[in-house]
C-alpha cells in the first residue's frame, strides 16, 4: 500500500512538472517592474513630455516664476532639458508609467498615469516622490500602446484677488513597441 501511494505521489509530481507553462513570447503583455513605483511600465516607452508653468505677480515681475522643461524618453530612460526660474535644468531624470483596471468615474475603464522628475535648478538629483510632472489618471483606450495628451490649467498658486495669475501646461506623446495590451 505504501509503495502504491509513493508511485501516485511521484506521478502527480512529474505530471505537475510536465504541464508547466511555456515561456512568455514577444506577443504577450510586457512586464512591469517594481522600480520607483509598485509596477512600472516605463521601460517599454519612448517619446517626449513637455511641462511649462508660468506664475506672474501684477506690478512685480521679479516675484513670478517660470518653468519650461522637456523630458525626452528613450527605452524608459529619461533625460531632462529646460529652465526653471531662469536657471538651466539638464541631466538624467526619472520616469514612471502606472496602469490600473478601473477608474472611479468609469468602472471597468483601464487607465494610466505618468510621473516624471528632473534635477532641480540647484542640481539636486531627481526624486520621483516629489515629481513635478504628473498626469491625472488618463483613460487607456490604446491598450497602453500610445500615450498622448494635453492638460492646460490655471496655476495652482494663482490668486486673482491678490494680482497673481498663471497657467500650467503638460503635454505628452509616448509610444510603446509591441501589441496593444488587454
Amino acid at each position: 500500500m505504501r509503495g502504491a501511494s509513493r508511485s501516485a505521489m511521484w506521478f502527480a509530481f512529474v505530471g505537475a512538472c510536465v504541464v508547466a507553462p511555456a515561456p512568455a513570447t514577444a506577443e504577450e503583455e510586457p512586464s512591469c517592474r517594481p522600480y520607483l513605483i509598485y509596477c512600472n511600465y516605463a521601460d517599454h516607452f519612448s517619446g517626449t513630455i513637455h511641462w511649462k508653468s508660468v506664475l506672474k505677480v501684477e506690478g512685480d515681475p521679479a516675484s513670478g516664476s517660470s518653468e519650461d522643461i522637456t523630458v525626452t524618453v528613450a527605452g524608459g530612460k529619461a533625460t531632462c532639458a529646460g529652465t526653471m526660474n531662469g536657471k538651466a535644468i539638464r541631466g538624467p531624470g526619472l520616469f514612471a508609467v502606472e496602469r490600473g483596471a478601473s477608474m472611479e468615474d468609469a468602472p471597468g475603464q483601464r487607465w494610466y498615469a505618468i510621473s516624471a522628475s528632473c534635477p532641480d535648478e540647484d542640481g539636486k538629483t531627481a526624486n520621483i516622490d516629489n515629481a513635478l510632472i504628473k498626469t491625472y489618471k488618463q483613460k487607456d483606450d490604446s491598450g497602453l500602446k500610445t500615450l498622448t495628451g494635453k492638460l492646460e490649467e490655471e496655476h495652482p498658486d494663482a490668486d486673482s484677488l491678490n494680482g497673481v495669475s498663471g497657467t500650467t501646461l503638460l503635454e505628452w506623446s509616448l509610444s510603446r513597441s509591441g501589441p496593444a495590451l488587454r
